[in-house]
């Protein structure tokens, strides 16, 4: 008997948050983000990608350097530079100026 679920690039999550989660946002959990890929409403389940490289919304006035250590904040809904009180959320997918509110990351790295 095999144990072997699959390759874990997208898996089942069950939003629990409060809140409806739309595709392409951010699912927060402990130590990691996910993002949903279909919509997925307070109490129902659907499948949230693990890695790949997502643009998102980020804090406009930080400038980031290639592969520097990316986090989410959850309560301005932003990819910032600041670990404090911030959720992991992987490496900077490409250098970003101040200025710019988007941001690239290279998922959970």
């Amino acid at each position: 008997m095999t144990s072997y679920k699959s390759e874990g690039k997208r898996i089942n999550w069950t939003n629990s948050t409060g809140s409806d989660v739309a595709s392409g946002g951010v699912a927060v959990g402990t130590d990691a983000i996910a993002i949903a890929v279909v919509d997925i409403d307070n109490g129902d389940s659907g499948a949230v990608a693990t890695e790949g490289e997502y643009s998102l919304p980020a804090a406009s006035a930080e400038t980031w350097t290639f592969l520097q250590q990316l986090y989410w904040d959850a309560a301005s809904g932003e990819l910032t530079n600041v670990a404090s009180g911030n959720t992991p959320a992987g490496k900077a997918g490409a250098t970003k100026a101040a200025g710019v509110a988007t941001g690239r990351l290279l998922l959970n790295r």
